[in-house]
């Protein structure tokens, strides 16, 4: 097991150090620069492995290794979690409600008797670890897009709004009461029924510390912190070729996990 911890520390390019805050922040961010938000893993291990759960420790980090792979919310914050208590932290796994409860899955670091949100699945610009003891809303921006957090409500939860264009777009409440994995059982293997969302659609986001790239579906996203860009991608063709060059992932299973989409198949 510790030859795999540090596996995984070699691919975030980051050296073990004693647990500091400042650490924990530069372990954040060189997750969020060097494994992506994706679902084209999801979509390949459950075609060609029949997969219908996160992959184990082995194979996600031999993903990310050989095939520049990354995960959902599921597998990059559980094992984003592992990393972080073997290396000394307190982080707890807590539940997140969207539409539904307990869609998404986090982390809450306890640093100095003060909770933070840590979150390396949402494919946003979460570089840093985000208080959970507000009294007033926290606000940051990256292109197009702005964050919001309250303060908690009478429940103990803290909301995070995400708005694109000024207009609120999604979101997530933070439940910060340590969760097993195994009480996510049903709600990810759930994720692998037919009609799931990331088993029909492709998102892929990768950052740098002043810009991102994403790929959702037939649109090719460009931020900076000030700046956004969008283009449609025309066809199946041209879509393989974006995610091989910009996410390295390679063609030949960017092309079976797309084929594995129907509605893509239409244009």
């Amino acid at each position: 097991m510790n030859s795999l911890f540090d596996q995984y520390l070699r691919l975030l390019k980051i050296g073990k150090q004693a647990p500091t805050f400042k650490y924990l922040t530069e372990l954040l961010t060189a997750h969020i620069i060097n494994i992506p938000f994706e679902n084209i893993s999801k979509i390949y291990y459950h075609r060609t492995m029949d997969l219908n759960y996160i992959p184990d420790f082995e194979l996600y980090l031999n993903g990310i290794k050989k095939y520049n792979f990354g995960g959902t919310c599921y597998s990059n914050n559980y094992y984003f979690n592992k990393l972080l208590n073997h290396l000394g932290f307190n982080a707890i796994l807590c539940g997140a409600d969207m539409t539904n409860p307990d869609v998404h899955l986090i982390n809450v670091v306890d640093w100095n008797s003060k909770k933070y949100l840590v979150d390396v699945g949402y494919g946003a610009p979460f570089f840093n670890p985000i208080p959970l003891y507000l009294n007033d809303d926290l606000e940051f921006k990256f292109g197009n897009e702005k964050f919001v957090i309250h303060p908690k409500n009478k429940n103990g939860y803290t909301e995070l709004v995400q708005y694109r264009d000024n207009k609120v777009k999604h979101g997530y409440k933070v439940k910060p009461t340590q969760r097993s994995i195994s009480e996510f059982n049903r709600i990810i293997k759930n994720s692998f029924n037919l009609g799931a969302t990331f088993l029909n659609r492709i998102a892929a986001t990768k950052f740098a510390v002043q810009a991102s790239i994403s790929i959702r579906n037939y649109s090719f996203i460009e931020m900076t912190r000030d700046t956004y860009k969008i283009n449609k991608i025309d066809n199946n063709k041209k879509l393989v070729l974006e995610l091989n060059k910009y996410f390295k992932i390679p063609r030949n299973i960017i092309r079976e996990s797309i084929n594995y989409i129907e509605p893509l198949n239409e244009n």
